[in-house]
């Protein structure tokens, strides 16, 4: 007795199926097919249908909740960027401030001149020395941080 593969998409009723198989041919002749009943295979087409539909709905719920979720971790990190960078900002201005305050009287002592007048001139170089800078860093393109 030989054993024959059957597919897995097999039909007694297919004509790619030999038809020479003596238990195929005695099964078919000994045993009915069931009934159907009448709309059976619409049914089933329908139902078909209707589960592809709810799988893709639950796919596309799936992903809209992984996107808002990626969407508010995106912003809670921009938020810790732009708080980060201000308080950069800031203990630099401190730091700045507090060394000017250590400095300048010694400078002013040093080179005689009235403080207020180094804090012009210091304010006036650091403004233009910035203006200079600032439109080749804009070739860079940076985030606006601020």
């Amino acid at each position: 007795m030989s054993m024959t593969h059957v597919p897995e998409n097999y039909r007694p009723d297919d004509a790619a199926w030999p038809a020479g198989d003596p238990l195929d041919q005695a099964l078919s002749a000994a045993l009915a097919p069931p009934p159907v009943p009448v709309g059976f295979r619409e049914a089933l087409r329908v139902a078909i249908r209707h589960q592809a539909e709810q799988e893709l709905l639950a796919r596309r719920q799936a992903l809209e909740t992984d996107y808002t979720a990626r969407l508010a971790e995106l912003q809670a990190g921009y938020v810790r960027v732009r708080r980060n960078t201000l308080l950069t900002v800031l203990a630099l201005a401190f730091a700045l401030g507090a060394g000017a305050m250590l400095v300048l009287p010694w400078l002013a002592a040093e080179l005689g001149i009235d403080p207020s007048t180094l804090v012009l001139a210091g304010t006036t170089l650091i403004g233009l020395g910035l203006g200079a800078v600032a439109p080749r860093l804009a070739a860079f393109r940076l985030p606006r941080l601020i």
